[in-house]
């Protein structure tokens, strides 16, 4: 399965977000903002989806998401925004998100819609069965 792309400028949302996802089986690459994003993209052969902050410093979530659009390999990836603006729809619209998570994230509600958009994993210490 292709990694998660994390956008979060806040380093600890960002290490916590990628180690939830870990502990259940998927792959991250973590950015702190939209530039390092972009770079570490153009690293990656391929994308299952991208989980992206839309306020931070230098390349805000506004901008990576016009330049990921026009990204010929990575354009059709896609993107959950994550946010703590208080009209997160209205915000979003333009985006075409697959989805929107309110900040503070809940971790189950990440998870729930990772599993919609990239399948459920198996996770590392599972004997098998299929998380919920």
């Amino acid at each position: 399965m292709a990694p998660i792309l994390v956008i979060e400028d806040d380093s600890d949302a960002r290490d916590m977000l990628c180690t939830w996802l870990q502990a259940h089986g998927y792959e991250t690459i973590a950015a702190g903002d939209g530039r390092e994003a972009l770079g570490k993209m153009e690293l990656a052969s391929e994308l299952s989806l991208i989980l992206l902050d839309l306020m931070m410093p230098g390349m805000t979530g506004w901008q990576f998401r016009t330049s990921q659009r026009s990204h010929r390999r990575f354009r059709k990836v896609p993107v959950v925004i994550m946010t703590a603006h208080p009209n997160p729809a209205g915000e979003a619209e333009w985006l075409d998100p697959e989805d929107v998570l309110l900040k503070p994230l809940d971790l189950q509600a990440v998870l729930k819609i990772v599993h919609r958009c990239c399948g459920a994993t198996l996770n590392p210490g599972d004997s098998g069965s299929r998380p919920n």
